[in-house]
């Protein structure tokens, strides 16, 4: 659903404020690289995750090892979905734009610290 003219220009008012109040965080979310994001391993790795628990719950009484391989399926593709968001070590200790966005963020968000 398209916005109407109030909220874009809402909108580009908040985008104008928050260019002018931390230009650095705009540079590095430009900047970051979202080819990650585009190849859909999220995605993929959220199905496997569903698939892997459905496949677990509804043979487990019955015959254990497609259980096990259900199981199998979660840890890979919760593994594959940790790898595709990034634990944030190497783009901190790089010094990256994606370092300084999460450090960012992290700094304005007041729970789980």
């Amino acid at each position: 659903m398209p916005l109407d003219e109030r909220e874009q220009r809402i909108l580009d008012e908040i985008e104008r404020q928050f260019r002018e109040e931390d230009p650095e965080l705009v540079e590095a979310v430009n900047t970051m690289p979202l080819a990650r994001f585009a190849k859909g391993g999220i995605k993929l790795s959220i199905l496997g995750v569903i698939v892997g628990l459905v496949l677990m719950l509804a043979t487990f009484s019955i015959n254990p090892f497609p259980a096990l391989v259900g199981f199998v399926i979660m840890v890979y593709s919760v593994t594959r979905l940790v790898s595709a968001l990034g634990d944030g070590s190497r783009s901190r200790s790089s010094g990256g734009g994606a370092g300084k966005v999460r450090n960012r963020f992290r700094s304005l968000w007041p729970f789980g610290r």
